[in-house]
């Protein structure tokens, strides 16, 4: 019959050893429950426990386990219980309009309602208590789930940030100390410490070496190894997070670039570079301003190389080309727009429109060229010309029905044209 040391130690050698065992020793009923916990198969857990116990009565650590998986199972039915039954007054409501019964079970949705907060403080303390139960038993992987869990829910939660805290320190010891950690098991550690001090990057990188070796498992231990290690959802968290720096990084070089050119006075370079801008975040702050104030010294500098007889010409054509085009005339816009081309063959927006008049005249229905409307409109919202978007959106989705992003751009500007029209005129 096992002491307790010797199943502590049995214990500390599969959940750390990474097979040191050996594969010629069959696992006992012990190790193989404490397996089957770590994927989280509550059921097959306890029966062998239990079968552990029978042959060893006084094995306290198999004790320890069976609670902790008695507490999982109980919060498991306790909330299924609850949306089950918030589930059905919802439905007895809608049932019930207009009957007297109506009051009665709108009463008792109320109270449900009403007592939401307490049931959802009650579960996050029995998560953290399931939390503190697994960090006892050195499973710092599904600890680590449970308060991350309560966290995401409510960030602020003091007792949960006291139990990351400790998990951290956990986590930090365990990875400098000598304890034989598989290897999967140590990237899966990393992860969670960096995920813990929000360092998503590192967590990220920890994570995909991890599934990395996962991966090599054949066959279906595959998935229950990775459910075992209990980072699969925080690392698709912490990926986005990576992802959405990496974005910002890339919008903050391309504005740099912009106002770079802006300062020496490169005002064509700098609006072709806030254009690029305004097609990736039309709304990024200072935006409007510096594509605004681009716009007048391209055309300044425009107006200095053509003289402004030509100028004038240049910008009633434009016009003119504009509304053919607004109008569906086709063919007089593409000649507009030709015109203005051949006295300034610069003029980036002419080229632009004149490309959407041909295709309209070789087909009506052009998805290619609904995009380049839909284009011309962010730039054009980018730099508050709201009737100017509002106008492209409109041709983006003559031209392409489906597309689903001019529709709700359209929507959104048609919605700030009706807020301003409603506003008082102050002056």
């Amino acid at each position: 019959m096992k002491t307790f040391k010797q199943a502590a130690a049995l214990a500390f050698l599969l959940t750390y050893g990474g097979g040191i065992l050996g594969a010629e020793m069959a696992p006992s009923f012990f190790m193989r429950g404490i397996e089957a916990y770590k994927e989280r198969r509550w059921v097959d857990a306890m029966g062998d426990f239990v079968e552990a116990l029978r042959e060893d009565p006084k094995n306290a650590l198999a004790h320890k386990y069976l609670d902790a998986i008695t507490q999982e199972i109980s919060t498991q039915n306790k909330n299924r219980v609850e949306h089950q039954r918030l589930a059905y007054l919802e439905g007895a409501v809608e049932s019930l309009k207009g009957r007297p019964q109506q009051a009665q079970v709108n009463a008792a949705l109320t109270s449900v309602a009403g007592a939401e907060d307490q049931k959802k403080e009650k579960r996050w303390l029995e998560k953290l208590e399931q939390a503190r139960t697994h960090k006892e038993l050195g499973q710092l992987l599904p600890a680590n789930d449970l308060v991350l869990q309560v966290l995401a829910e409510k960030s602020n939660h003091q007792e949960a940030l006291r139990e990351l805290s400790d998990l951290q320190s956990r986590l930090r010891q365990a990875l400098n100390s000598p304890t034989l950690l598989a290897l999967d098991e140590r990237y899966a550690y990393e992860g969670f410490y960096a995920y813990g001090q929000a360092d998503y990057a590192g967590a990220a990188t920890a994570w995909n070496k991890a599934r990395a070796l996962v991966n090599q498992i054949e066959g279906n231990q595959r998935m229950h190894h990775l459910k075992a290690l209990y980072f699969d959802a925080y690392a698709n968290i912490a990926q986005a997070h990576v992802d959405a720096d990496k974005q910002q990084d890339e919008l903050r070089a391309i504005f740099a670039q912009g106002v770079a050119a802006f300062n020496q006075g490169r005002f064509e370079e700098a609006l072709e570079t806030f254009r690029k801008l305004a097609l990736r975040d039309p709304e990024y702050p200072q935006l409007a301003f510096y594509l605004i104030q681009a716009e007048t010294g391209a055309e300044k500098m425009r107006a200095k190389r053509l003289g402004e007889e030509k100028r004038r010409e240049i910008v009633n054509l434009y016009e003119k080309g504009v509304v053919h085009l607004e109008k569906e005339r086709f063919d007089d816009a593409e000649r507009c727009f030709m015109r203005v081309l051949t006295l300034d063959p610069t003029h980036s927006q002419a080229r632009a429109y004149l490309a959407m008049a041909k295709a309209e005249n070789a087909r009506r229905h052009d998805p290619k060229a609904a995009q380049m409307h839909y284009e011309t409109g962010l730039i054009a919202y980018a730099s508050g010309k709201l009737d100017e978007a509002l106008r492209e959106w409109k041709m983006a989705i003559r031209m392409n029905p489906g597309h689903v992003k001019a529709k709700v751009a359209l929507s959104k500007v048609q919605k700030e044209l009706a807020l301003n029209s409603e506003l008082p005129d102050i002056r």
